[in-house]
């Protein structure tokens, strides 16, 4: 028990004198009152209700993307994996395949394993180790290498119809309705054979014999001291003068230029008065004696190389000049003339070519101290694609 004393017991107040009873109060009924609303909820706390229910719609939607990406990391895995097992399926079929074929191989002469070799798979589609080294005798063997696709013995397809020996060459057939070219003759003399160079001295029968130094051995006319033949030079009467060949050059070069570039007053600055113009290889025609005026009106017809549709490239290669006389000379040119036509003047769509390669001779004459182009002659060697039609109106 601790030291503190119990609470005293409060004893109930001893009773009092009766008192008077209160006066009865009447009872009134209770009026029908109606009842009060409730509070409404306060704006902030409607806003906190909001915030709650959007987060929690949020938090859903996400664990819904969630399920989705997980299904389709799902789905690539098994394609992924469905497409490796394809390879590794593919890859060892092929193997199988190449053991099969290696195993056959292996059991036939060879002869038919050289043929066979060439049915193989290419070396890419499956893997393989490479051969052993071979010594130098084994290299010698006529029997074909493991995986190699070009044995010793094996001739190209595109020759092993064709015969070894030039002799056993089968004869050309030829075209039905039409006989072989008779055989050319064989001339006994080689002034027959050649008779372009029947004006030359024949070599002598020690041609290949050098006179020794010191001696007095004079060449013998169209023949050197070694023996070798000897073109006549060209006399000194039928050169012309460096000045001549840059002003013919210059003539020859304005004559090109000027079809290429459409410029016809070029052209008519370069030509003598009257020109000889043989077009006979070209289009059968020749005219003596052609004005000038006349020549440049027909070149640039518009059937002719005037056509605005039409380009052209007079490419001029080696060239050699003849003195005729003090105011005639002659130069022959090799000339490759380009053509194309186009089907409208954007020239994006090209309709035709024609290409002409020839040999054409100029002949120049001085007029009034100057030389002039005075004729030309084409000699034609072959022509590209559609040339003999390429223009329409000549």
């Amino acid at each position: 028990m601790s030291g503190r004393e119990p609470p005293s017991i409060i004893k109930p107040p001893a009773a009092t004198a009766s008192l008077p009873p209160s006066p009865t109060k009447q009872e009134t009924p209770m009026a029908d009152t109606p009842m009060s609303e409730a509070p409404s909820m306060e704006p902030a706390q409607a806003e906190i209700s909001m915030n709650r229910q959007n987060a929690i719609t949020t938090a859903d939607d996400h664990r819904v993307d969630q399920a989705h990406q997980m299904q389709e990391q799902l789905q690539e895995q098994l394609q992924q994996q469905q497409h490796h097992h394809q390879q590794q399926h593919q890859q060892h079929q092929q193997q199988q395949q190449h053991q099969q074929l290696q195993h056959q191989h292996q059991h036939l002469p060879p002869e038919q394993a050289a043929r066979t070799m060439t049915d193989m798979p290419p070396v890419n589609t499956f893997p393989r180790e490479h051969p052993p080294r071979e010594t130098p005798s084994q290299r010698q063997s006529t029997t074909p290498r493991q995986h190699d696709h070009n044995p010793p013995e094996r001739l190209p397809p595109i020759l092993s119809s064709y015969p070894t020996a030039p002799d056993s060459l089968p004869q050309t057939p030829h075209a039905a309705g039409m006989s072989a070219p008779p055989p050319r003759a064989h001339t006994s003399t080689p002034a027959d054979r050649l008779p372009h160079l029947s004006s030359y001295l024949s070599a002598p029968e020690s041609a290949s014999q050098t006179p020794q130094p010191g001696t007095s051995q004079v060449p013998q006319q169209g023949m050197s001291a070694a023996g070798w033949l000897v073109p006549p030079a060209a006399s000194a009467a039928s050169r012309i003068t460096f000045e001549d060949y840059l002003s013919l050059s210059e003539i020859t070069f304005e004559w090109g230029d000027s079809y290429d570039d459409k410029d016809w007053m070029r052209l008519r600055a370069i030509l003598a008065p009257t020109l000889m113009i043989d077009y006979s290889q070209v289009n059968g025609h020749v005219w003596s004696s052609m004005p000038a005026e006349e020549f440049v009106r027909v070149m640039s017809n518009i059937g002719f190389v005037g056509d605005p549709l039409v380009h052209t490239q007079h490419h001029i290669g080696a060239s050699k000049w003849c003195k005729i006389s003090d105011d005639e000379a002659v130069g022959h040119h090799q000339l490759r003339a380009a053509h194309q036509r186009y089907t409208a003047l954007d020239l994006k769509t090209v309709e035709n070519k024609g290409h002409g390669h020839a040999m054409v001779k100029h002949f120049y004459k001085k007029v009034d101290g100057q030389w002039k182009l005075a004729g030309l002659r084409p000699t034609v060697r072959w022509n590209e694609f559609e040339s003999e039609k390429f223009f329409k109106g000549f």
